[in-house]
C-alpha cells in the first residue's frame, strides 16, 4: 500500500475522483514533504492522528473533498508547514492555537469550511514571522467576510488577506 513507502516525499493524487476515508495509520510516511489530495470531493471522514506524526511535512493541500471533524491542536507539530490548504471541506470547530507553532507557514485556506471561532493571536503572529523568512507574501483566507456575521460559520480574524462570505462563496482581497 502507499502507506508503507517510507522513502516517498511527494504524494499528488489531486482531481483523481478518489473517495472513502483517508488512511488511518500514515505515520509510515516519515519522508513525505508534500501531500495533495485536493479536489477528488469524494474523501470523506476525518484527519487521523497518524497526519500529524508526519514531521517533514511541507504542504498539506486537502481542499474540495467532504472532509469533516475538527482541527486537532496536533497540527502545531507538522512545524515544517508552509502551506495548509483546507479550503471547502466540512471542517468545524475553531482554529487551533497550536497552528502558531508552524512558524514557516505563508499559506493558510481556511474558507467554505465550518470552521469558526476568533482566529488564535499566534496564528495571526505568523503574518509578521513568515514574512520574515521569505520575500513571498502571507495568504491566509477564512469566512470573514463582514456580511457574513449574521450567518454561520463566522471567523474573526483580524490577520487575514481575504475574506470570504460562506454562503455565497465569494472572497475579497
Amino acid at each position: 500500500t502507499i502507506t508503507s513507502l517510507e522513502n516517498m516525499y511527494h504524494l499528488n493524487l489531486a482531481q483523481n475522483y478518489l473517495h472513502g476515508n483517508l488512511p488511518l495509520n500514515m505515520s509510515n510516511l516519515k519522508s513525505l514533504e508534500i501531500f495533495d489530495l485536493g479536489g477528488n470531493a469524494g474523501l470523506n471522514g476525518s484527519l487521523p492522528s497518524s497526519l500529524y506524526e508526519l514531521s517533514q511535512l511541507q504542504q498539506l493541500d486537502l481542499h474540495g473533498n467532504m472532509l469533516s471533524g475538527t482541527i486537532s491542536d496536533e497540527i502545531g507539530q507538522l512545524s515544517a508547514l508552509t502551506l495548509l490548504s483546507l479550503f471547502d471541506n466540512r471542517f468545524s470547530g475553531t482554529l487551533p492555537s497550536t497552528l502558531g507553532l508552524c512558524v514557516y507557514l505563508e499559506y493558510l485556506y481556511i474558507h467554505n469550511t465550518n470552521i469558526g471561532g476568533t482566529v488564535p493571536d499566534d496564528v495571526c503572529s505568523l503574518t509578521t514571522k513568515s514574512l520574515s523568512y521569505t520575500e513571498d507574501y502571507w495568504a491566509f483566507s477564512s469566512d470573514c467576510l463582514h456580511g457574513n456575521v449574521s450567518t454561520t460559520p463566522f471567523i474573526m480574524c483580524e490577520c487575514c488577506d481575504v475574506c470570504c462570505d460562506h454562503v455565497s462563496h465569494q472572497c475579497i482581497q
